[in-house]
């Protein structure tokens, strides 16, 4: 984004415009003070690639997503906002005296959500009520409004929700790989102003997957026999016994963007993710399944190959057991596996 030069007094003009309307002072950001430009470098993360891409030479094909807030006291409130396809050079002015935090989100050009002649949906939306209304602009536009009245905020990007269609909304997508990064810059005591719109400071956002793959196992059945595996927002894993030379049969594995990315009053990004499931039960020529575990709770792990044991197949079926969990929660490289049983 390019911002052409301005003089100081024509931007404390523009200033007193925007805020003149808002008479709780603590609540905007003081317009005597300097005015530091700020440039904005997006990377990916090393969690996608081997070794980091150069700065401002290389840059995924889609659309990013970037929120700016501003803090004077306990509170992040909206300051800025924007949707780029291009991130080579995106600056803005910020007032100092303050703690500011940019949030971004990406995804790529080929999982973009629905779009109606360029304006997009969730998780794009800039409006409260998460219409299909956000358009790239390749700039930052100044949105200072709080978050429930806000129509002109990227707010949704906390949320994994996707518009699939216009009137269908997936609230944790599939085969979708969503990146989600958040960083702050301290301003409180800052330093001199550089003159024209040159940025003073850099601030860097590392992009980290927002999504992990998830399949489920089970132990030793017997050709013919089923396990079915239900959870929310999402349809049924399916595991079947089709060979008796292996005591583990599979379901197929899935990606999934987290439901949650981030939270929004802090900008960090979640790293796991609890999911109910329902597991049924169907022995070789059996018409009904038996539930075998109901209404519980599954911890999931971002940037993970999730694998989800369900051992003891005849306990359950006899006795209808609780479900249980083993093994640990270390932060494994994202080419391993993370493994839970339950039983």
């Amino acid at each position: 984004m390019k911002i052409a030069d301005t003089h100081s007094l024509f931007i404390a003009l523009i200033w007193m415009i925007l805020f003149s309307s808002c008479s709780d002072e603590n609540n905007t950001p003081d317009i005597n003070g300097k005015e530091i430009w700020i440039g904005l470098q997006i990377g990916p993360s090393l969690e996608y690639d081997s070794q980091p891409l150069s700065r401002a030479t290389v840059q995924e094909a889609g659309i990013y997503a970037v929120n700016v807030f501003w803090k004077k006291g306990s509170t992040f409130q909206p300051y800025a906002t924007g949707l780029f396809e291009d991130i080579s050079d995106i600056s803005i002015g910020l007032i100092e005296g303050y703690i500011y935090r940019f949030d971004c989100t990406f995804l790529k050009k080929n999982e973009l959500p629905y779009n109606n002649n360029g304006y997009f949906g969730l998780p794009f939306s800039i409006t409260t009520d998460k219409r299909v209304d956000a358009a790239v602009t390749n700039k930052l536009v100044i949105s200072i409004n709080p978050l429930n009245e806000n129509q002109n905020f990227h707010q949704h990007i906390y949320k994994g929700a996707m518009h699939l269609e216009a009137n269908e909304i997936s609230e944790r997508p599939t085969d979708t790989h969503r990146f989600y990064g958040s960083a702050t810059l301290d301003l409180i005591n800052a330093d001199p102003v550089t003159e024209g719109n040159r940025p003073a400071k850099f601030v860097s956002i590392e992009l980290k997957r927002a999504y992990y793959t998830l399949r489920f196992a089970a132990e030793n059945l017997s050709i013919g026999d089923s396990i079915k595996v239900e959870t929310s927002n999402a349809k049924a894993f399916l595991i079947e016994c089709t060979d008796a030379t292996t005591s583990l049969s599979m379901s197929e594995e899935r990606l999934f963007s987290l439901q949650n990315v981030a939270n929004i009053g802090n900008g960090n990004i979640n790293t796991t993710e609890n999911l109910p499931i329902n597991v049924y039960y169907r022995p070789k020529n059996a018409e009904e399944w038996t539930s075998i575990i109901s209404n519980q709770s599954i911890s999931i792990q971002r940037n993970k190959k999730n694998l989800i044991k369900i051992i003891n197949i005849d306990k359950h079926y006899d006795e209808n057991t609780s479900i249980s969990f083993e093994g640990d929660n270390t932060d494994l490289d994202p080419t391993e596996e993370e493994h839970q049983n339950i039983g």
